[in-house]
Formats: structure tokens, sequence, C-alpha cells
């Protein structure tokens, strides 16, 4: 059977670490069950046709706001290092399309799948595709009606529909043959536009385990103990005095991934980390300080110390925590109270059993 799997991947207008890697996990996890004939879709949702995703400041003015504008200056030469890392780390690790296609390239297409997998992270978001669904991650194209269609671990973000998403939602998932979703809550509100079974599977980062990982680490090249501060999108200033309060008390060094240059007048800042340097940083942290849901993740997987802090884009970190009995780990509104040390061999027999089910559910979903 060839399988093709579609996602918010490799063409983000933001170069997401968690973007990519979930995308990876899954074509491994779709490889070890003996599904060798897989790729990835190279797709250009609608969203990022116009962007230039290794200089977004040659992006069209008119789809630029002023607060992108004035970034795309200062992180110039730093995100154009950055996207050449990840191109490499696609190019070295992942299997994609030979053709990239827009969303009416891939409708008009002669696709050569018996199954396509729409899997994790917000592709059922309308807030993420300005109000409106993408067709293509409810497989709803023309020339997807002959394949088998799953959906793996969809998340809904905030999953706060109007009325007439309410009645485009339910109308979409007619398309798909099999659903589950990332969040619970994501599960309870699929529920209520479909009869059709939905369950509650992992992110795929969290279905492979430390060792599927290691070989994409580098040595580290810093002596002194760090806690590693993370957030993808916007600044969050109140994290970061968290961390370095934190930091200060522990004696550890700040060490910070984002895009906001300025940081390093503070703290060292890596605003061009690849993907490997990325599962470096957090693999060797004394904790990680984060509000991104892959950086929990991988924080479990490597067993690190970590906080996860609340984002305004929806539950999602938190819903995993609650899922793992780790909601102590889980910063609402700043309030920050240190926690004790994680128990990791609890936590893993809880994953263990989530990662059973997963797996499970997918294979039944590809055998079916």
């Amino acid at each position: 059977m060839k399988i093709a799997t579609l996602s918010l991947n490799v063409n983000t207008d933001d170069l997401n670490f968690g973007a990519v890697m979930h995308s990876y996990s899954f074509q491994q996890v779709l490889i070890k069950l003996g599904y060798t004939d897989t790729e990835i879709i190279n797709y250009i949702p609608q969203k990022v046709e116009h962007i230039n995703r290794k200089y977004p400041l040659f992006t069209s003015f008119k789809k630029f706001t002023v607060i992108k504008f004035g970034m795309s200056i200062l992180t110039f030469f730093s995100h154009a290092k950055k996207y050449d890392k990840f191109e490499k780390f696609i190019n070295t690790n992942m299997k994609l399309s030979s053709q990239s296609f827009t969303q009416e390239q891939l409708n008009n297409a002669e696709l050569p799948y018996d199954c396509i997998i729409c899997e994790s992270d917000v592709i059922w978001s309308p807030g993420f595709f300005n109000g409106g669904f993408d067709k293509a991650f409810f497989m709803a194209l023309d020339s997807m009606k002959e394949c088998k269609k799953i959906a793996y671990s969809a998340s809904l973000a905030n999953g706060d529909f109007n009325e007439k998403q309410d009645k485009e939602f339910a109308k979409l998932l007619e398309n798909v043959d099999f659903i589950s979703c990332r969040e619970k809550y994501g599960v309870d509100l699929t529920k209520e536009h479909t009869t059709k079974d939905v369950a509650h599977v992992l992110d795929p980062t969290l279905l492979l385990k430390e060792a599927d990982y290691t070989h994409l680490l580098k040595k580290s090249s810093i002596d002194d103990k760090y806690i590693l501060i993370y957030f993808p999108l916007s600044y969050n200033k109140a994290l970061v005095n968290l961390a370095k309060k934190y930091a200060k008390k522990h004696n550890y060094k700040t060490i910070e991934i984002s895009n906001y240059v300025w940081e390093k007048f503070s703290h060292k800042t890596y605003c061009s980390a690849g993907i490997e340097d990325f599962l470096t940083l957090i693999k060797n942290a004394e904790c990680i300080f984060t509000n991104s849901l892959h950086a929990v993740c991988f924080s479990i997987i490597f067993h690190r110390p970590f906080y996860g802090f609340a984002r305004a884009t929806g539950r999602k970190t938190e819903d995993l925590l609650e899922s793992l009995n780790l909601s102590d780990r889980y910063i609402k509104d700043n309030n920050f109270i240190e926690g004790n040390d994680i128990n990791y061999n609890e936590v893993d027999k809880i994953l263990d059993d989530r990662i059973d089910y997963s797996m499970n559910w997918l294979k039944n979903a590809l055998a079916k």
C-alpha cells in the first residue's frame, strides 16, 4: 500500500521545529510498522503561498504587518541561516513528494496513493486559515476520492467555531474514513459534528522513544549547566523573567531559542537554530521553560525537568499534561510555583499505555 501523509510541516511561515518533527516522527512510525512506501506530500497551504520562506523581507508588502516587516529586517540573516538548516534536515531525513502542490494543484493532480493520512497539529483550526478550513486537511479534494482517508491526531486549536464553521466542519468530516484527535476537548467537539467514532491519540513525536531520536543529536558545545527558554511565536516577557529568576536561584546559565535578537544582550540566544540544535539543547538542559507543545513533548521524551506555559492560541499543552498526571508543570497566568522532581517512571507507565492505544488505533485504521 502506497501511503501519503499531509500536514502543516515543511511549508510554514515561521520555520517551526514542532511542525517538522511531528511529520518526521509520523513517517518513522509508518516505516516501523512496515509501510515503507510512504511519502509526505509537499503541500503549500493557501495561507503561506505568498510567503518567501527564506527571505520574509521579500514577501509582498500588502501581505505584511508592520511588526512582521520590522522583525524580518532584524532577523534577515539569522532566518536565512535557519532556513538552510531546516531544508538540509528535511532533505536528509524525510521523504517528500517530488512535486510541491498548492491546493488547486493538489485538487487537480493524479495521485498515486492508496491511502492518505492527515496528521497532527492545528490542521482543523479555522483560526489558522483566516476563518475557514483547508479542505486538503479533510482530504476533501477531487484527487483523493478513491483513497482511504485517515485523520491521525488532528488538532482544532481552541475549537471556537461560529455557526457557519460548525456546519462546514460537519460537512468536511464526512470525507474522513477514520478519525482521531490529539486533544481530549478536540475529541469531544468532533463527536458533536459526526456520528463516526473519534479516538483520542498522542502527538506523533510521542510515539517514538528517546533512542529513536539520538542519531539526530549533536555533541553539546556548552560546558555550563543551563536552563532553556523557548517560545515559537509571540514574545513572552513574563516567561523569560521567570526563567531567569529560576536560573539565578539554581546558579544556572540562561539560554534561549527564539527570533528575538535583542535577547542576545541579556543571555545566550540561538536565533538560527536548526532541528538538531533544538533537540540537543532540550536534551542537555537542566530545565526547560516553554509555551511550545513540542518542546514539552521532547522534554518528556528526554526525561528533562520542564515547565509548560499557557498560550492564548489553545489548551493543547494543558490537555497533554493532564493526561500524564503532570498538571503541576503547567503554568497558567504566569503563576509560577517550583514543582517537585518529575517521577518519570510513573509518567512512562501512563505514556506507554497511551502509545499502545494510539498505535493499535493506527494499525487498525490502516488494516481496514
